[in-house]
């Protein structure tokens, strides 16, 4: 697997979180697209309130840069690897790259038993090899996440409707610190 990532342009200097550090959100897609479909209001909202986000792909394509430029991730997209030693709040990841990547998938089960890290789905049913989860819980997007968002997936060439809420599947840990998604309205 080859991985693209973007990172916004919210920088951390530290190694370490702690209370002056901007909380993480690290984010596995196929693409740009699924990014942008499935957490596209997420992702704005959270670059917007000063998160650190970290957008790795499966497969890259020029276009994809675009998409997430609209989305606020901004920089090149070199080629990359999770690092592990810098556990995000959040990590949300689709099933579908859950389950056709072992890397992502000993990533995301390994997140999913760390105290301080929320883990999170698109799509698929939650992994029976996991701890059950909360169920579903979704995603209020912004005025301004739905706007960009209708943007961000016309730029990656599809022409969807943009719901007022992004829904997911949830692990059993909530950061609470860390604006943790809510049951569904």
């Amino acid at each position: 697997m080859k991985a693209v990532t973007a990172k916004s342009d919210r920088g951390r200097t530290e190694p370490e979180g702690g209370y002056a550090t901007p909380h993480r959100l690290v984010v596995f897609a196929n693409s740009s697209a699924d990014a942008a479909v499935f957490a596209g209001g997420l992702i704005f909202d959270r670059v917007g309130a000063g998160w650190d986000v970290k957008v790795y792909l499966t497969s890259g394509t020029p276009k994809d840069e675009r998409t997430l430029r609209i989305l606020g991730i901004h920089g090149r997209m070199p080629s990359a690897h999770f690092d592990s030693s810098e556990w995000p709040d959040l990590l949300l990841t689709g099933a579908d790259v859950y389950s056709t990547h072992p890397d992502i998938r000993r990533t995301f089960t390994a997140a999913s038993r760390r105290q301080h890290t929320e883990v999170a789905m698109w799509g698929g049913d939650w992994p029976v090899e996991l701890d059950p989860g909360v169920g579903a819980v979704e995603h209020r997007l912004s005025i301004a996440a739905r706007a960009f968002k209708v943007h961000a997936v016309a730029s990656a060439g599809l022409d969807r409707p943009i719901d007022p809420a992004e829904q997911f599947l949830s692990g059993k840990r909530r950061v609470r610190s860390a604006a943790p998604l809510l049951p569904p309205a």
